[in-house]
């Protein structure tokens, strides 16, 4: 079969790889030819096969930045928007231009061209995500709002107190105030657009969230005085109300805000809490041991009272008249106290046997 030769390169039709061709840009006979299919922008080099080599050789450098613009034209392509189409045709005649300029021997004049091209993209496709980054943000604190506003009317059947619908109302103007962040953020061209667009799109979804629960974080620790805020000459600490029903939206409205703007005070104040333990257990009293003088086992009386320093002497161990009144007729039992005689005694039971 015979070699693909650059004036068999016809419009709307294949070329040596079988991809059809849709413009051709430049073709001089036997040396070279610029073409696009649908795929990228093409070159069909010499017919002779030293000159073809040289070619291929001069443009070796160009190589790696053609792959990032085809890269970049593609994603044109995806979209359906017909300005995009439109720019994607644009970019591809430019990139075509610096490749004839390369062929002809100007390859460091080509590069610059390709380079510009590339930088066009580039920012154009860091603009595209700025934009779906914002709109994604936007739809997620809408979707909240709606959620938390459908939540706190009465539409359930258990409702909340003024302190609830606060906080609420607090975690919507956080979102509002990490909404506004992000807008500043791509205003300022501070968004990070290298990212993966599912990385872009949580990041997105995470801000918002974080915007609302350090909003309604922040209010608590302000009302149980843990932490105080100053903006300007206004003082937001624990005796400044809170609640919507009594001072209305203003100090909500901004401490909320605040919260949300910043995002990264919480976890800064976090960081600096501290574990407390609390003060240890009052010891139990250990019970006393049983034995012949104790035989519950109660607890051991209180030390003896120093009659020296004032304090009543304790009472006595035994408050029985009838068991005082044995202890007496044991020690002075030849003082009257009757005496219980061997017959009257009850009959031993167990015992040693006597020997003989």
């Amino acid at each position: 079969m015979a070699a693909f030769r650059v004036v068999d390169l016809e419009r709307n039709k294949p070329d040596a790889s079988g991809a059809i061709v849709l413009d051709i840009y430049s073709k001089i006979g036997g040396v070279y030819a610029v073409y696009r299919t649908e795929e990228r922008v093409m070159i069909q080099f010499a017919d002779d096969q030293e000159l073809g080599s040289k070619q291929r050789q001069s443009l070796a450098e160009l190589y790696v930045l053609r792959g990032k613009i085809n890269s970049l034209l593609e994603e044109l392509r995806d979209s359906s928007f017909s300005t995009r189409k439109f720019n994607d045709s644009r970019y591809v005649r430019l990139m075509a231009d610096a490749l004839i300029v390369a062929l002809q021997g100007q390859v460091a004049q080509a590069k610059v061209d390709l380079e510009g091209v590339y930088a066009a993209l580039s920012g154009e496709r860091s603009s595209r995500i700025r934009m779906n980054y914002l709109l994604i943000a936007a739809l997620c604190t809408v979707g909240l709002i709606v959620i938390i506003r459908f939540a706190a009317s009465n539409t359930f059947t258990f409702n909340f107190d003024n302190t609830a619908k606060t906080f609420l109302y607090a975690t919507c103007v956080g979102m509002v105030g990490a909404f506004t962040s992000v807008a500043f953020a791509i205003r300022g061209r501070e968004l990070d657009t290298e990212k993966p667009q599912l990385d872009m799109i949580g990041d997105a979804v995470l801000r918002i969230f974080v915007g609302g629960v350090t909003a309604v974080m922040l209010m608590a620790l302000i009302k149980i005085g843990a932490f105080g805020l100053e903006i300007g000459g206004a003082k937001f600490t624990q005796s400044s109300t809170l609640d919507l029903t009594i001072n209305g939206w203003p100090p909500v409205l901004i401490v909320a805000f605040f919260a949300g703007w910043t995002q990264r005070l919480l976890p800064e104040l976090f960081a600096k809490a501290s574990v407390v333990e609390g003060p240890p257990p009052p010891p139990t009293p250990a019970a006393g041991q049983a034995d012949e003088r104790n035989p519950m086992g109660k607890p051991a009386a209180a030390p003896a009272a120093n009659p020296a320093a004032g304090q009543a002497p304790p009472p006595p161990e035994d408050d029985d008249p009838a068991a005082n009144e044995s202890d007496s007729c044991d020690d002075h039992a030849h003082d009257g106290c009757p005496v219980t005689e061997d017959v009257e005694l009850p009959e031993t039971v167990g015992g040693v046997e006597g020997r003989a």
